[in-house]
C-alpha cells in the first residue's frame, strides 16, 4: 500500500531510525487490512480544514523524529477530514465533535482509545503508549466502569483518560479520590492527577490541592504549587468582579487569608483587590492599588509592567501616566523586545513626550528591523513625532 511522509526525509535518516510520521493512503477498511496484516494499532488524527490547532499539530509535532519513531513502530497513521468523504459518517459514527482528535483502535478496527487537543510531543507519544496499555484505554476503562469495577487504579485511569479526552466527570474524579487515605494522596503522581483533572475554584481536585498546600509545596516546591493556586484563584477572582458575585470573591479572599502565609497572603490579597477594582467605573482607586501592587511586587516582570504601563497610561492623572512611563522603562531594561519598546514608544507617545517617544521609536524600528519583526507601531509613532 501506497503511504507518504508527512514531510518528506531521506532514507537515510529513515533507516537511521529518525523518520518522521508516515500516514497511510487509503479508505478505512483498507488501513484495517493494513493494521490486521502488521499486527499493529491505528491512530486516526480526526481534523477539518479550518481548524488551527490542527495545521499546528501537523506542522510542529508530526514532523519530530521522536514522535515518527514511536507511531511509526506502533501503529498505523491514518488522516482523516471529518467533513469530507468518509469522514463525515466516521465523525458522527465515533462521535467526534472537538478538533483536532485522536482516535486509538486495535488492529480489528475497534475503538479503544482517544484523546483531543494540541499536544507537546511527549505529551502525544505518552498518549499513544496509554492506548497500547489495556489498563490506561478509556474506552476499555469506561466498559470496566460500567461493569462495576470501582478499584483505586481503574478509577484513576479513567478520570484521566476521560480529562485527556475532553470529557471531564468530576463523579469519578472525586470517587478516586476518596479512595484514597490521607497518607496515600500526597504523592506526585497524586498532585499531578489533580492539575491534570483541575476543574477551577469549585471542584473538588482543586480545593485538594489547596487544602494541602504545604504538603504539596513540600514535595513539588513551593514556586509550582502557588504558581498553580494562584492562576486559579485570580481567574475566579475575574469572574467574581465580571459578574458582580461578591460572595465568590469574599469566599476567596477567605481562602487566602486561610491557606497562604505572609509575604505570599499579602501579595495575593493585593492582587486579588487589584483585579476586581479594575471593573468599577471610577479607575482611580484601581490605577492607586495597581501602583501600589506593581511597585511592590512587579519590577521583575517585564511583561506584567508592559501590560499595566499601557493600561495606566489611560488615566487623566499625570502622577499615573508617570507611573506608567517608569513602568515602560523598567520593562525595557529587563527585556530589550520588540514588544517593550512598542509599549515604550506609545506610552511616551501619549505623555506628550515627542522627543522620547522619537527615540524609543527609532531604537524599537532598528531592533523589528534586525528581527523581521512587524514595524507599523514604530512608523505610526515616528508619523505622529514629524515637526
Amino acid at each position: 500500500m501506497k503511504r507518504y511522509l508527512f514531510i518528506i526525509v531521506s532514507c537515510f535518516f529513515f533507516l537511521q531510525g529518525n523518520a518522521q510520521m508516515i500516514f497511510t493512503e487509503g479508505n478505512w477498511n483498507t488501513v484495517v487490512a493494513e493494521a490486521k496484516a502488521e499486527k499493529k494499532y491505528i491512530m486516526v488524527d480526526a481534523y477539518t480544514d479550518w481548524c488551527g490547532p490542527c495545521k499546528q499539530m501537523a506542522k510542529n509535532i508530526f514532523p519530530l523524529p521522536q514522535v515518527g519513531d514511536f507511531y511509526n513502530k506502533n501503529f498505523i497513521n491514518y488522516k482523516l477530514n471529518m467533513e469530507k468523504g468518509e469522514g463525515v459518517d466516521f465523525a458522527r459514527n465515533f462521535q467526534v465533535g472537538v478538533y483536532p482528535s485522536y482516535l486509538f483502535f486495535d488492529s480489528n478496527g475497534t475503538l479503544v482509545h482517544r484523546t483531543v487537543g494540541y499536544k507537546q510531543g511527549p505529551q502525544f507519544i505518552q498518549d499513544g503508549a496509554a492506548a497500547l496499555d489495556t489498563t490506561k484505554q478509556l474506552v476499555t476503562n469506561i466498559k470496566k466502569y460500567q461493569f462495576g469495577q470501582r478499584d483505586s487504579e481503574t478509577l484513576y485511569n479513567l478520570a484521566l483518560g476521560l480529562a485527556n479526552a475532553g470529557a471531564r466527570d468530576e463523579s469519578i474524579e472525586n470517587a478516586y479520590l476518596s479512595s484514597l487515605s490521607p497518607a496515600q494522596l500526597i504523592t506526585e503522581k497524586n498532585y499531578k492527577f489533580l492539575v491534570q483533572t483541575n476543574g477551577g475554584y469549585r471542584s473538588k481536585t482543586f480545593r485538594t490541592i489547596l487544602e494541602n498546600r504545604k504538603a504539596f509545596q513540600q514535595m513539588m516546591g513551593g514556586s509550582e504549587v502557588d504558581q498553580f493556586l494562584g492562576e486559579n484563584l485570580f481567574r475566579a477572582v475575574q469572574y467574581a468582579g465580571g459578574n458582580r458575585m461578591t460572595s465568590l470573591k469574599d469566599s476567596i479572599v477567605k481562602d487566602i487569608e486561610a491557606y497562604f502565609d505572609s509575604p505570599v497572603k499579602d501579595q495575593y490579597l493585593l492582587y486579588s483587590t487589584m483585579l476586581m477594582l479594575g471593573f468599577e467605573a471610577d479607575r482611580g482607586p484601581y490605577y492607586k492599588v495597581m501602583t501600589q501592587y506593581l511597585n511592590s511586587y512587579g519590577q521583575s516582570d517585564a511583561k506584567t509592567l508592559q501590560a499595566y504601563a499601557g493600561e495606566i497610561i489611560q488615566s487623566t492623572s499625570e502622577d499615573d501616566r508617570q507611573q506608567g512611563v517608569k513602568w515602560a522603562q523598567q520593562a525595557v531594561k529587563l527585556e530589550a523586545t520588540v514588544a517593550a519598546y512598542e509599549v515604550l514608544a506609545t506610552v511616551l507617545l501619549k505623555t506628550g513626550d515627542k522627543a522620547a517617544a522619537r527615540k524609543a521609536a527609532e531604537s524599537g524600528l532598528a531592533l523589528a528591523t534586525e528581527k523581521g519583526a512587524d514595524e507599523t507601531v514604530f512608523r505610526e509613532v515616528l508619523r505622529q513625532v514629524q515637526p
